[in-house]
């Protein structure tokens, strides 16, 4: 079960830590994934862990589906950048920096 807020693990609470999720996400998948590691206290002491859920909202690069997000992005990010293929030389390779 998700909750918005998760009791930290010590009644001397130092810190808190908000986490917001990706689009299209919930918190759900993360409470179960980072909210039950052990984190070292450390310097930072016992941290409680806030978990808000992003509102629905129509989403332009899902074609307007309701979608939980926090801000509405109107288009994806376009590369033509193909793994192994470099666009432009690195500074290794560039002569100026040789």
């Amino acid at each position: 079960k998700a909750s918005f807020w998760q009791r930290a693990r010590s009644s001397q609470v130092a810190c808190a830590v908000i986490w917001l999720h990706g689009q299209g996400e919930s918190e759900v998948s993360w409470q179960s994934t980072v909210g039950n590691m052990d984190w070292p206290a450390g310097e930072l002491g016992f941290c409680r862990w806030i978990w808000p859920r992003a509102p629905l909202q129509p989403c332009s690069t899902r074609g307007g589906v309701l979608t939980p997000q926090w801000f509405d992005t109107p288009e994806f990010p376009k590369t033509y950048w193909v793994r192994g293929v470099p666009d432009r030389p690195t500074l290794e390779e560039d002569p100026r920096y040789l």
